[in-house]
């Protein structure tokens, strides 16, 4: 993936869009779980540290395991 889909695809969800379907993001939002396969071990990172490397990732979709709390719209004076 390029630098230029990265950060346009970034751009669409700092901007409050969300992220979009493009030619280079495949995005999924019917899924319950999926996993990833490859031959050949691949690096992976979680909150910017490096597990090491893998040949299979395993996601699950649990409802309200987390939960995000963004900064609210200051009240106007």
């Amino acid at each position: 993936m390029s630098v230029t889909a990265i950060l346009s695809s970034l751009g669409g969800a700092l901007r409050g869009g969300g992220v979009r379907q493009s030619a280079h993001l495949d995005v999924r939002t019917d899924l319950r779980e999926f996993t990833i396969r490859h031959e050949q071990p691949f690096p992976y990172q979680l909150d910017g540290d490096d597990l090491g490397d893998t040949r299979e990732l395993r996601f699950q979709h649990v409802p309200d395991a987390v939960r995000l709390v963004r900064p609210g719209v200051a009240p106007a004076r």
